[in-house]
């Protein structure tokens, strides 16, 4: 069962997803929920987030593995992100994450100024895809 400050950082990331997202994907499990904040910039659809409510633990998933947009279609551009996101009181993820889909449980996510540097990171992301992508002037 979800902690009521697990059901407040939930909120917070779908708040923040809707208002900044293109479009939020709806994970169809029927045992743990989830969603995936999705931007679709011109060079293709970015997903650098999974949320997930009740798998394990709650948490979000950094989708490094899937990255295949603009700078982050290679390892040296995701290891950006990954500075970004270890560089956030409490985050620590190993260097071979750019690899895989390594998660920062909600607990970790539970004070607001971290919980807000997280999304920074993410809006840093969102916006070097924008800016990578081709422009049709």
């Amino acid at each position: 069962m979800a902690s009521d400050e697990d059901v407040r950082i939930a909120q917070r990331l779908l708040t923040w997803s809707k208002e900044h997202a293109s479009r939020i994907w709806w994970g169809k499990g029927s045992k743990y929920g989830s969603f995936v904040p999705v931007w679709e910039p011109p060079s293709g659809e970015f997903c650098p987030i999974n949320v997930w409510t009740g798998y394990r633990q709650p948490q979000v998933e950094i989708s490094f593995q899937h990255m295949k947009v603009t700078p982050f279609n290679t390892a040296e551009g995701r290891a950006a992100l990954l500075e970004r996101l270890n560089g956030i009181d409490g985050v620590t993820l190993p260097d071979d994450s750019v690899s895989r889909r390594p998660s920062i449980p909600f607990e970790a996510l539970s004070d607001p100024p971290t919980l807000h540097a997280f999304l920074e990171a993410v809006n840093w992301g969102v916006a070097e895809v924008t800016a990578s992508a081709p422009r049709s002037d």
